[in-house]
């Protein structure tokens, strides 16, 4: 009954490594998407943002988040990241 369990809890583990590999901001798409981008600042830029997971992330000590919003607040568009 012991290797059973141990077999079941290391099948659980591998499959939470699965899981959690590539959780998180992809800074070099994000950074391809912002060179690339087109239209409105506010809602390009927070697309960007928000398709790479990058919304939370803090660059500079400020969340990338608070940044956008304050685009946004200049250039009115839609906000991924609110």
């Amino acid at each position: 009954m012991r290797v059973i369990s141990k077999v079941v809890l290391a099948i659980f583990f591998a499959c939470m490594a699965f899981m959690l590999h590539g959780c998180g901001c992809d800074t070099e798409e994000y950074a391809k998407c912002i060179l690339t981008m087109t239209g409105n600042s506010c809602t390009s830029t927070s697309k960007c943002a928000n398709d790479n997971s990058c919304c939370d992330e803090t660059y500079g000590g400020a969340k990338l988040k608070d940044s956008i919003a304050t685009i946004c607040a200049s250039t009115p568009g839609t906000n991924s990241c609110a």
